[in-house]
């Protein structure tokens, strides 16, 4: 089970020392109440801002996640944390953990991410896999080019 997975996995890696338990927010961004879904239409996208953190995954003038969310981008700056990278995680844990905050603890659902979702995780984790391995092959940019890629859900972030 995905869900079961990915609340493992953000456990695992402290993101509810920073996000909270339930995606509240703290010293991190908040997750729940649709926040990820805005910041991050395309969960491609929100990959490669848990794998490269704010270091390598925010443009260069600090924003993150999509210029076109109501209030802006993110900034790295507005928060007392600053997102660490999280390399090592395995695409299967990946796909997981992406699953879980974006269903689990912002309240979307299949038809906000028609391949990241549960029955995708469980009919085709190979496609899962390989959209994960093929964002992070894009390395560090704080405008991950998402289009050429199968299972990409929006145009660009």
């Amino acid at each position: 089970d995905p869900l079961v997975i990915g609340h493992d996995v953000y456990v695992e890696l402290g993101c509810s020392g920073c996000h909270g338990a339930n995606g509240e927010g703290g010293t991190g961004a908040q997750l729940s109440d649709g926040q990820v879904l805005q910041t991050f239409p395309d969960p491609l996208a929100m990959a490669h801002w848990i794998d490269f953190g704010a270091a390598e995954g925010a443009r260069p003038d600090g924003t993150y996640g999509d210029p076109a969310r109501e209030g802006g981008a993110r900034n790295v700056n507005d928060l007392p944390g600053v997102m660490p990278a999280f390399p090592d995680v395995e695409p299967e844990e990946m796909a997981a953990l992406i699953i879980y905050i974006r269903e689990e603890l912002s309240g979307g659902t299949a038809e906000d991410d028609p391949i990241f979702n549960v029955e995708t995780f469980e009919s085709n984790p190979e496609l899962l896999v390989a959209a994960l391995e093929a964002v992070l092959e894009l390395g560090p940019t704080g405008e991950p080019d998402l289009v050429a890629i199968e299972g990409a859900e929006t145009d660009s972030e």
